[in-house]
């Protein structure tokens, strides 16, 4: 993977990181990974089931916050 993407991809994920830590979380901070997850990953992201499969759990949980 390119370095830029690496970067991007890590910085979004350290954004989510601190969203999920506070008590009300912002849908924007889970989008905004999950384009960049998709924009930078493109066709690798299919055999990415395992992070798939953690947006999902952190997308599961916010979600139940907010109800």
């Amino acid at each position: 993977m390119d370095e830029w993407k690496r970067e991007s991809l890590l910085n979004c994920l350290n954004a989510l990181q601190a969203e999920v830590d506070k008590n009300r979380s912002r849908y924007e901070v889970l989008g905004a990974f999950v384009i960049e997850m998709s924009g930078v990953l493109g066709d690798a992201a299919e055999r990415l089931t395992p992070v798939r499969k953690l947006v999902d759990s952190v997308a599961g949980l916010i979600w139940e916050q907010a109800r």
